[in-house]
């Protein structure tokens, strides 16, 4: 009995375990290059993820109710307050994840699924800190909302993979981003300093 209620998991698990094998052995370290440009396999991965999970995930959010909280009982301190055990909690997911990382990595010299597995440790500690303080804050995740559910006999496999492969390519838009945000105000200010000098010049 308890087999066949677990089948469903097993089988997601078995196809789940090598994907996740894959990406770290060969998807991450291949690079596609084609006349003129050259990217990364995992990107190109993730790009195609997000592409069949924006408008399921648009039709899945429409169809759910509000969050159980009430945003307007919520003054600004409680909000800053918020917002920084937020940042706390994700540093120390980060942490985690480094830690746990480097003691598989000693345990496991040269295997690089090692590290791989504690940076998901990491994410993982980092969703469960933060769903506890969301649910403990604001009562965000009720018992019975579609916000945040878990059933591990439900299809959750290909969400799983597509999530973590729209993921990492969201990472890497996201840093490319800040990159030339700081770039570009960097130039900005280089201009500035040197228009002020060049007014200073000219008028002594």
């Amino acid at each position: 009995m308890v087999v066949g209620q677990l089948g469903p998991v097993l089988r997601q698990f078995a196809v789940l375990a090598p994907a996740f094998g894959a990406h770290t052995a060969w998807i991450a370290q291949t690079t596609l290059v084609a006349p003129g440009f050259a990217v990364h396999l995992e990107d190109a991965v993730g790009a195609a993820a997000l592409l069949w999970l924006a408008p399921r995930c648009r039709q899945a959010l429409a169809a759910q109710p509000p969050p159980a909280c009430d945003r307007a009982k919520l003054s600004w301190s409680e909000l800053l307050n918020l917002v920084c055990a937020l940042a706390f909690r994700y540093q120390l997911s980060g942490t985690i994840g480094t830690v746990l990382g480097r003691l598989l990595s000693a345990a496991a010299p040269g295997f690089a699924v090692a590290r791989a597995t504690g940076t998901m440790l990491g994410h993982l500690a980092w969703v469960a800190l933060a769903v506890q303080l969301l649910g403990e804050r604001l009562a965000f995740f009720a018992p019975n909302s579609g916000w945040l559910s878990l059933s591990w006999r439900d299809p959750w496999l290909r969400w799983v993979l597509a999530g973590f492969a729209a993921s990492s390519t969201a990472y890497t838009l996201a840093a490319g981003a800040v990159c030339m945000c700081v770039c570009v105000t960097y130039i900005h200010i280089c201009i500035c300093v040197s228009v002020c000098i060049y007014i200073y010049i000219i008028s002594l």
